[in-house]
């Protein structure tokens, strides 16, 4: 399943602490992610879309950034898949 993952900075995330400690973390095992962006309105701070077949790999990431981040995860589709659906559906 494909998620949207939505941090946005809690008052502590300052960029000389954020950045090296990006640097340094790679995404957990089992977590494909297809983009990392990071917004110039700085919220969300970060925008993640990324592939799991289970929850593990998604609750790693939030143990290893809810200290600098408010993490909000959503399954979500491709707008290719959203029409696709939206057509199915309506046949």
């Amino acid at each position: 399943m494909r998620y949207a993952i939505i941090m946005r900075a809690k008052p502590n995330l300052t960029f000389s602490v954020g950045v090296p400690r990006r640097m340094s973390w790679s995404y957990p095992d089992g977590l494909r992610v297809e983009a990392e962006y990071w917004p110039s309105t700085g919220d969300p701070a970060v925008f993640v879309v990324a592939q799991a077949d289970d929850i593990a790999p998604l609750v790693s990431v939030i143990a290893d950034w809810d200290d600098l981040f408010d993490i909000t995860i959503s399954p979500c589709l491709t707008a290719e898949e959203g029409l696709a659906l939206g057509a199915q559906l309506a046949s």
